[in-house]
């Protein structure tokens, strides 16, 4: 099913994606790599993975925004995109049990647990969780790790000098600087003890992931602030409070970065002096609207 190696089946074509996006950008001075890169990249790799055709891709990058931020967009278009979202998506299903194809949808659905298939229910929330947590997650990892790299130009040109250090450097950008400011809210369903504190049940909680991976107890204050491609972490020095699809999906992630990083693509830099890079409205995510970067 969802396997690494289905994933890593992917990437000859993920590659050459991630070519034809960053061949777009030939001769131009200055790009916005947000839209050029981030975010078309990770929604087509998933779709690819899912079997979402062509086509139906563009909708899918305009429902997911409005899905992960109804606080900022309001009710009215978060319900209208999670509405278009599930029509399409039970149709899809339809048209997968008829003509099944080599992708991950069509294998879910002939899947059997005994007797048992996965229900509609189950599958619509599996096509959910995939295009909404993959696809926000990466676009945002991408351009945040991006952004620490064109900062740390000493990382950058490290990791252009021993490429076996993307991986690390990768899972240091999910640390760093990672795609999600908090958990989704979840209530206590009785009293809980966190060091001296007691909260009590049914009270509201979000874990702030970005403060847990600053914790200067589990990371020295001075790996805050420097280093997106440092040395890999031991056991005693911390673990990164990161997310399932981000450890999933190491195939895109591992090609965006490296696109900035590969010393076989033009490099990119940060403009000078530094332009404002405008957060994602969103009390969830934590990410950019926008990437500016001089061309050269």
């Amino acid at each position: 099913m969802f396997t690494r190696r289905r994933v890593e089946k992917l990437a000859p074509g993920i590659q050459q994606m991630t070519g034809d996006l960053l061949d777009v950008l030939d001769g131009q001075d200055v790009a916005d790599l947000v839209p050029a890169l981030a975010v078309p990249l990770p929604i087509n790799v998933i779709c690819e993975l899912i079997g979402i055709p062509t086509e139906a891709r563009p909708d899918f990058r305009s429902w997911t925004p409005l899905i992960v931020s109804p606080d900022i967009h309001g009710f009215e278009d978060y319900q209208r995109a999670a509405l278009s979202m599930l029509a399409y998506t039970r149709g899809l299903i339809e048209e997968k049990r008829r003509e099944p194809r080599d992708d991950l949808l069509s294998d879910l659905i002939a899947a059997r647990d005994g007797e048992h298939m996965l229900s509609e229910d189950e599958l619509t929330s599996m096509v959910y969780l995939l295009v909404i947590a993959g696809h926000e997650t990466t676009a945002h990892l991408i351009a945040n790790g991006v952004r620490a790299l064109l900062t740390h130009p000493g990382r950058l040109a490290l990791v252009r000098e021993r490429p076996e250090l993307l991986e690390p450097a990768i899972e240091e950008m999910l640390r760093y600087d990672g795609p999600l400011q908090n958990t989704m809210p979840y209530w206590t369903a009785e009293p809980v003890e966190v060091g001296d504190v007691t909260i009590p049940a049914g009270e509201l909680v979000i874990m702030a992931l970005t403060a847990a991976n600053r914790d200067p107890a589990q990371f020295p204050a001075a790996t805050c602030s420097t280093s997106p491609a440092r040395r890999p972490r031991t056991p005693r020095s911390g673990t990164a409070c990161t997310t399932a699809s981000a450890r999933h999906l190491r195939v895109p992630k591992r090609a965006s970065p490296s696109a900035c990083s590969s010393t076989a693509t033009p490099p990119c830099a940060w403009p000078f002096p530094p332009a404002p890079s405008p957060g994602a409205p969103s009390l969830l995510i934590n990410g950019l609207d926008a990437l500016p970067v001089h061309l050269r």
